[in-house]
């Protein structure tokens, strides 16, 4: 009890300084950045005045809108233009995206490339360095300074806009993708008769990329299966169930005969 009491009080001390501390950043700060609501309210009759505009410039105010049939034609083709703009955007950013965030997966350079060899690891590990690199530097910087950038090599024009917009859309997209992704890693697989309605050799391929999550991603896979041949080759363990019951619980080479008769009773099993 009197080392608890302790702990309660150092934990309340902690906090009573780490309160003070942040009372006296932001008063400092209010302060040092000359904040005054004062001044607001005193410069209230200016900021009206400026939004009124001036009475000798026909159409310097801010209300009401110009309302001209030569200004709303103008104004229709920059909405049009955006939109074309935001288009072409999207689609550059989807194209850069998608592969940003495979190389920026773990899971998904686990079965692109698949090994444990130096050369297999190195080569993951380059690939997901320059990958991440890449989608930060595209997603941190504003759409505005790519804008500068890309104004300075195709001049000013929509281009310039669209190429900035999709740079920066393609960062934040392919973090969010690679994120799916990693979130998509199961820690295990439930699969109810995978291969029913499939031919032998299409029910031979799925195992096998069952198979290759099982030993390459470290996925736990329970399935229902009723071909005994293709569990005893591809399971580490196999339970046998009748009428709700288990009666046989082991590796596949603990399964003899007597039990797989007893399962089915009598009938065929293959």
């Amino acid at each position: 009890m009197t080392y608890l009491k302790k702990e309660l009080k150092s934990f309340k001390l902690f906090n009573t300084v780490l309160i003070a501390t942040f009372l006296y950043i932001v008063i400092q700060s209010w302060f040092d950045t000359e904040m005054s609501f004062k001044a607001l309210f005193d410069g209230w009759g200016y900021m009206v005045s400026y939004m009124q505009g001036n009475p000798d410039i026909e159409g310097s105010s801010f209300f009401p809108p110009n309302i001209y049939k030569e200004d709303l034609v103008v104004y229709f083709l920059a909405m049009v233009e955006t939109v074309q703009m935001a288009v072409i955007a999207l689609l550059l950013s989807v194209i850069m995206a998608i592969p940003l965030s495979y190389i920026t997966s773990r899971n998904i350079l686990e079965l692109l490339i698949p090994g444990k060899s130096i050369y297999h690891v190195f080569t993951k590990s380059a690939l997901y360095t320059i990958g991440t690199l890449i989608a930060n530097i595209f997603r941190s910087v504003n759409e505005l300074v790519w804008a500068l950038i890309f104004v300075s090599a195709v001049g000013l024009g929509p281009m310039a806009g669209i190429l900035a917009l999709g740079v920066h859309t393609a960062g934040v997209l392919s973090k969010l993708l690679s994120e799916g992704n990693e979130a998509s890693k199961p820690k295990i697989i439930l699969a109810d008769e995978p291969l029913s309605a499939l031919d032998q050799k299409s029910a031979r391929k799925i195992m096998e990329i069952f198979k290759k999550a099982n030993k390459e991603m470290g996925v736990s896979i329970l399935m229902n299966l009723h071909y005994l041949n293709t569990a005893k080759e591809f399971c580490d363990r196999i339970l046998g169930i009748k009428n709700g019951q288990i009666i046989f619980n082991g590796k596949p080479e603990e399964l003899n005969e007597d039990i797989v008769n007893e399962i089915y009773n009598n009938k065929s099993w293959i």
